[in-house]
């Protein structure tokens, strides 16, 4: 406790004693700390104004703020008006002036920080910078195309993680649609980071996720189709994840209708330079009735900018090809012909069948293969004891006539005696 008062008898001591005792006791009671009634008078003084002055009311903040100048991001213009509002507050001064184009979110993030924010722990947050995304490059187009290779990744990661819900998702698919809006030159320099966690979601532990990339790669199929095409690792991942255990059931939705695009795009070409001519051949004379070139004609001084294929032949040339993805997509044939009673999912597994057909009708590289024909009808074996199954209830389809000219349902029919 602080003495409020300390007498001390100085008698018997001569005056420079009591002096110097005078001075210390001083001394000592400036150096002790302000009592607590004072520390309360003092917060609780009346504060004097001036004439036409009001005091601040301590619960409140001061938001109000002095702009020198105000700054034109671009002329006014009317779409530029609608979208931007025309111009851009600048607080600092001259030296602290805003850099003249930059585009900013209605959050106003610029798109660095939005793809920085896309990663963030918070799922609000990751929310919150995906429509802010969106927004930004509905509203700047241009913005898309310069900027691919800051988005892409950060979009990219978003569809393995686990943590988006059915919330979020919907908002990202879109704005992936919005990022697929470029031209395929222009997707070409990315298109394989994309992929790349397209297929890894394929295979991932949680359902969610895997059925979220199933959805996005029938988006790239269908809108860049030769970029598909021409991936190296798509057409064997792909039948990886139908032959793995972690593969989406056959009736989730879009499964099969991926599976029938997936054969569409990797569709054999009819587009063959034939070199088939009758040649006569004189060997008395040693002459030939016709010249023959067969040197591709082309221009010498197109020269390859790129590392890839412009347009690489389709796998399924290859007859082992054929066999492979018939061996994983028969079980998942058979088990929709099977299981599905209200014809939901009949169109998708005829679709199969029938590009399955179009893709033997193309195949000109079976006699590769000596037993080609006996493991392809091995394979189709219990899809075609379905098909018969419907048959003999007087259902009948078109798409499945090519087992019938491919003899794998005679084939069956002598093995079902």
């Amino acid at each position: 406790m602080l003495c409020r008062s300390l007498r001390v008898n100085f008698s018997g001591l001569d005056r420079n004693e009591s002096q110097k005792g005078m001075n210390a006791l001083f001394a000592m009671a400036q150096s002790l700390p302000m009592a607590k009634k004072q520390d309360k008078n003092k917060a609780f003084q009346k504060r004097k104004l001036k004439v036409g002055k009001v005091l601040r009311k301590t619960a409140t903040t001061d938001t109000t703020f002095t702009a020198k100048k105000l700054t034109l991001l671009t002329q006014l213009g009317g779409s530029q008006q609608q979208n931007h509002g025309g111009i851009r507050y600048g607080i600092g001064g001259d030296d602290q002036e805003e850099e003249v184009g930059r585009i900013e979110s209605f959050r106003g993030n610029t798109l660095e920080v939005l793809c920085k924010q896309l990663g963030h722990d918070n799922k609000t947050m990751r929310r919150s910078a995906i429509i802010q995304c969106k927004q930004l490059f509905t509203a700047k187009p241009d913005e898309l195309r310069t900027n691919l290779h800051k988005a892409i990744p950060g979009v990219a990661k978003l569809i393995v993680d686990p943590q988006c819900d059915q919330a979020i998702r919907p908002q990202l698919r879109s704005l992936i649609e919005d990022i697929c809006s470029v031209s395929e030159s222009t997707m070409s320099a990315h298109f394989r980071l994309l992929l790349a966690y397209v297929q890894r979601g394929l295979s991932y532990v949680e359902l969610s996720v895997r059925t979220f990339s199933l959805s996005i790669l029938k988006l790239l199929m269908q809108t860049y189709k030769n970029l598909c095409r021409n991936d190296e690792e798509l057409f064997q991942s792909f039948i990886n994840v139908l032959g793995s255990p972690r593969k989406p059931a056959w009736n989730t939705k879009g499964f099969l209708e991926c599976v029938a695009l997936f054969l569409t795009v990797f569709t054999i070409e009819e587009k063959r330079t034939n070199f088939g001519v009758s040649v006569m051949i004189d060997t008395t004379k040693e002459t030939i009735s016709i010249p023959v070139n067969l040197t591709p004609s082309g221009n010498p001084f197109i020269l390859a900018l790129s590392n890839r294929i412009s347009q690489q032949a389709s796998p399924f040339e290859n007859p082992e090809a054929i066999l492979q993805f018939s061996t994983v997509i028969a079980p998942i044939v058979f088990m929709a012909l099977s299981d599905e009673k209200g014809g939901q999912f009949l169109e998708q597994t005829l679709a199969i069948i029938e590009n399955v057909g179009i893709i033997l009708g193309k195949q000109d590289n079976r006699f590769l293969l000596p037993n080609f024909q006996a493991r392809l009808t091995s394979i189709w074996e219990n899809v075609v004891k379905a098909l018969e199954k419907k048959r003999r209830s007087g259902i009948n389809y078109r798409q499945t006539q090519w087992l019938v000219e491919h003899g794998l349902m005679k084939a069956a029919k002598k093995r079902a005696r």
